[in-house]
């Protein structure tokens, strides 16, 4: 039996409705969680992690793998909020798994690591900024390192999945096709930057292959759908699919960045959440892809779903 956390996400949600292994899933949403269970008939537990000290799994019967997706990802938000939701989570199921003896330990975290407001590209596993771009890539570094150390003791991976979208996505599309309806949108460099994106389904896979536990224990994998596209392309073929073309404003990068950065001062005098981060801004300006060198040649990852079958999903053509 598997234990997925954040199964009332978007990656978890998917994860549970393809998997043919029983699941027991955890999720502060109760009213999603009791839908998701009664359409796959996994088992739901409504419990927040941060709270918990996973007493309600223990007596469920053997759990052999853990899939664990949740996550605090907001761009804004306090360190300590992040650091309780990221970091000391992520440590509560390291030790319930060693003490449980659970076989399999997979682990999503983020290439938001790597960010640093510069074009990169293939950026490989080992890459890291001088510093973290926001607390989110901080504390997810953190718990990543918790994973890695326990590798000896416990089969460990972490999966670094860039931009998902596909099925119940209320981020990335969404949002675009929102802003592409309303005002347009804010595009920098013409909307030239190079970006990797990936199909949840193709995420879900990785997934698979590494709960196998045919590869070394302790390493970390990029996943994306190996089709690196420039941001204008993805917006107009999204465009083509949905039938209408969404707007767009061009905007020079240094502008966008000056007004990210007013609104993040305002932010911190209000408490509010600004509109538009600098690290929001900027990741539709720089390139940034990844390289899946590893993930094809360890985990026997190849992308399943191209891009195009997922905007025609989403569009539901």
């Amino acid at each position: 039996m598997l234990l997925v956390t954040g199964g009332t996400g978007f990656l978890g949600r998917n994860f549970l409705e393809q998997t043919q292994e029983p699941c027991i899933f955890t999720g502060r949403d109760r009213t999603k969680g009791e839908e998701i269970a009664r359409a796959t008939g996994h088992r739901f537990i409504p419990i927040d992690l941060t709270r918990s000290t996973l007493n309600e799994v223990e007596d469920l019967g053997p759990i052999t793998g853990i899939v664990h997706s949740a996550a605090l990802s907001s761009p804004w938000g306090t360190y300590d909020n992040f650091f309780i939701n990221n970091y000391l989570v992520t440590r509560l199921l390291l030790n319930f798994a060693l003490k449980q003896g659970v076989e399999r330990f997979v682990h999503i975290s983020t290439p938001s690591l790597y960010f640093d407001f510069k074009d990169r590209t293939m950026i490989p596993e080992s890459f890291r900024p001088d510093r973290p771009v926001n607390h989110y890539a901080a504390t997810k570094e953190l718990a990543e390192a918790e994973v890695l150390r326990e590798s000896a003791k416990l089969h460990t991976t972490v999966l670094r999945p860039r931009g998902i979208f596909g099925k119940h996505d209320t981020t990335i599309f969404p949002r675009l096709v929102t802003l592409g309806d309303r005002g347009g949108i804010p595009l920098a460099r013409k909307g030239q930057a190079v970006v990797d994106i990936t199909h949840v389904d193709n995420v879900v896979h990785a997934i698979e292959l590494a709960l196998k536990g045919q590869h070394k224990s302790g390493n970390a994998y990029n996943v994306t759908n190996g089709e690196p596209m420039a941001v204008i392309d993805l917006i107009n073929q999204l465009s083509l699919v949905l039938g209408r073309q969404m707007k767009v404003v061009h905007v020079p990068g240094k502008l966008m960045g000056a007004i990210s950065r007013a609104l993040e001062l305002a932010g911190k005098v209000t408490g509010r959440e600004p509109g538009l981060t600098r690290y929001t801004a900027a990741l539709l300006r720089y390139d940034q892809t990844l390289d899946i060198t590893r993930a094809k040649g360890e985990l026997n990852y190849q992308p399943i779903r191209s891009i195009q079958d997922g905007l025609k999903d989403y569009a539901h053509v």
